[in-house]
């Protein structure tokens, strides 16, 4: 093909058809004008299709991580609403001390597990990779676009409510006891916890009469009600780009 093309301008030339040669040059130009286009058109829509691949692969990522988020939320709220009842049972036996005498070795049993738990929430992996890699760009949907980092922004400050508040009063409450026992009332005291027994008179009163324990007893209760209701408001949050999710991998 091109020596067909050439053997023609070479016949034109030696002709001294000039013009006409101007106006084959011409339309030279404009074939290879039109392959660029159409081999343009053609890569563009290989990467099109590439990246509507990729683009499902995330959306179900998204989808799978995002509905082990909301199992994994729903636990969190269980295990707060286990510390919040904990701890409103070891305030009740404070401001009550001679119910301490019907179940002792319970009251030792909510003070440890009003203590022992922390909230975390899940690892945003896949939206993590989304956007440390630039391919959110291959994200369509605007809306759930915004419904994610709406989600993600929320989920921060859930995490970071749950710090500044329930977390600073369970740590005080952890550590007070090497602030008020000896050695050896510290190993009493956790090593009667972990055989089930009850320990020492003197560990059993500390916790019942000390101040400090029983304002971050307080606090704790109070942390978990606060953290419970944000916890609730980022699991509503959740169910939009959830939805939206479903309503996109349906389609595709």
């Amino acid at each position: 093909m091109i020596k067909f093309f050439r053997k023609i301008r070479q016949n034109l030339l030696s002709e001294n058809k000039f013009s006409k040669y101007l106006i084959y040059a011409f339309g030279e130009i404009i074939l290879v004008v039109i392959g660029i286009l159409i081999a343009l058109s053609i890569n563009n829509q290989n990467e099109n299709k590439k990246d509507k691949t990729k683009e499902k692969v995330y959306l179900e990522s998204l989808y799978q991580e995002l509905k082990q988020d909301s199992i994994y939320l729903e636990k969190t709220n269980n295990t707060l609403a286990s510390i919040e009842k904990n701890g409103r049972y070891v305030i009740s036996i404070i401001e009550n001390q001679k119910k301490i005498t019907s179940d002792t070795l319970k009251f030792l049993n909510a003070v440890r597990r009003m203590i022992a738990s922390n909230q975390t929430l899940p690892e945003p992996i896949i939206w993590k990779e989304l956007q440390s890699s630039g391919n959110l760009r291959l994200i369509q949907n605007r809306e759930l676009i915004k419904a994610l980092f709406a989600y993600y922004h929320k989920a921060n400050a859930c995490q970071q409510d749950y710090k500044d508040n329930a977390h600073h009063f369970i740590l005080d409450a952890r550590y007070f006891d090497s602030k008020l026992f000896s050695i050896e009332d510290q190993d009493d005291y956790f090593d009667n916890w972990k055989k089930d027994n009850i320990p020492s008179h003197k560990v059993l009163q500390t916790l019942l009469s000390d101040k400090e324990f029983y304002a971050n007893a307080k606090g704790i209760v109070t942390g978990m009600i606060i953290s419970r209701k944000v916890l609730s408001g980022l699991r509503k949050n959740l169910e939009i780009p959830l939805a939206i999710l479903r309503n996109e991998l349906n389609e595709k």
